[in-house]
């Protein structure tokens, strides 16, 4: 079973991912917890190589369009490892998904037929859960981190691609969970609905 926890930044898809992971190993089952495109990620370094190669070439940056359709076919081949982690009977829990890349690509105004055919070819979840948060309340929590904020990370950005979510949240049939909640509340939700999906036993 494949699990997805998507939502803008600063939407706690990172702590509820480790949440459910840790609890699915509390009821042995085996499970997985992945970040398909994170800074640990080699793609990254060489995706920064080929952009730099395309400047220097080409004498201006790599078009957005071209670097999203790039990181689409990454998402693609990691796809491929988690089909294998879940014919091996393995739950994978994944921090953002192939709808991530459809919202953020929608908010820059870089979607392609290109980029749709990679998405489109990675294997679909079972359970999607949409940690819907207010863009304000999403800036608050990225600057607390005191990381700085990323190109993904303004208000205009932010805005656009919530909007993309909520729009697919019927189509793909996502469980939104509101993260203005308190937590141990999301949490609650988050063990029924996986629950439900593998006939785990919940204490009343």
């Amino acid at each position: 079973m494949l699990i997805a926890f998507c939502g803008i930044d600063g939407s706690g898809k990172s702590t509820h991912a480790e949440f459910l992971s840790n609890w699915l190993l509390e009821k042995q089952i085996k499970a997985q917890k992945h970040k398909p495109i994170n800074s640990d990620n080699a793609f990254l370094s060489q995706l920064h190589t080929v952009c730099t190669k395309f400047s220097e070439l080409n004498k201006k940056p790599m078009p957005r369009e071209h670097r999203s359709i790039l990181l689409a076919f990454e998402l693609f081949q990691q796809s491929e490892i988690v089909k294998k982690w879940i014919a091996e009977d393995i739950t994978v829990v994944v921090d953002r998904w192939i709808f991530s890349h459809y919202a953020y690509a929608y908010a820059r105004n870089i979607e392609t037929q290109t980029l749709k055919a990679c998405l489109e070819a990675c294997i679909k979840p079972d359970l999607v859960f949409l940690l819907d948060v207010p863009v304000h309340l999403s800036l608050e929590r990225i600057d607390e981190r005191n990381e700085g904020r990323s190109m993904n990370e303004t208000k205009d950005i932010l805005t656009r691609a919530r909007e993309k979510f909520l729009e697919m949240k019927d189509d793909h049939h996502f469980i939104l969970l509101d993260t203005t909640r308190p937590q141990a509340e999301i949490e609650k939700r988050i063990q029924a609905e996986v629950s439900k999906k593998l006939n785990i036993q919940m204490k009343s």
